[in-house]
């Protein structure tokens, strides 16, 4: 089974290399890919104003096209793998497309910052989809709304608010 390992992290983030170091020696040690996205302009590029926690599924995409892996395990940067003794495979249940974990926070159900998603065609729409979400109007959200002149249209609440991509997984 072909693994990847994913993370990615902004300048402003003075732990990411210390987060890359452990998990890039825990994937070797392990026999797995690892990959870390650091290209600050790439990743402010991508994200066209969105907070960005948004570029992690479009991150986890164009890696399942590149590396092609059976899995990957996506994790933010802030996390890290503290017992490598552990096998990411003992995680993974293949009656399953894609793996959250529970969020213990009352504000979600799943925490989007650490997740296995099998490469295939559902994921890759999910992950389209999810990228694609910041841009939903809620009524709910309507007074939180802001105006986009080029298209006339609505900017979606979840760009830059609170629990950003997380959010959209639960609603």
């Amino acid at each position: 089974m072909k693994i990847l390992v994913a993370q990615f992290y902004t300048q402003n983030i003075p732990y990411g290399q210390y987060s890359k170091k452990i998990n890039q020696k825990y994937c070797e040690e392990k026999g797995y890919q690892y990959y870390c996205e650091k290209d600050n302009d790439k990743i402010i590029k991508a994200l066209n104003g969105r907070s960005p926690t948004w570029y992690k599924p479009t991150l986890v995409n164009e890696l399942l096209n590149t590396f092609n892996p059976d899995y990957i395990l996506f994790l933010d940067i802030d996390a890290v793998v503290s017992d490598f003794n552990q096998n990411i495979e003992d995680f993974i249940d293949n009656k399953y497309d894609l793996i959250f974990t529970k969020d213990f926070s009352h504000h979600s159900a799943v925490n989007a910052g650490i997740f296995i998603i099998k490469n295939n065609k559902w994921s890759k729409n999910f992950l389209k989809t999810w990228e694609n979400s910041a841009d939903i109007y809620t009524p709910e959200h309507s007074r939180d709304l802001i105006i986009n002149k080029e298209n006339e249209g609505v900017v979606g609440y979840f760009n830059n608010a609170l629990w950003h991509d997380q959010t959209f997984i639960t609603i």
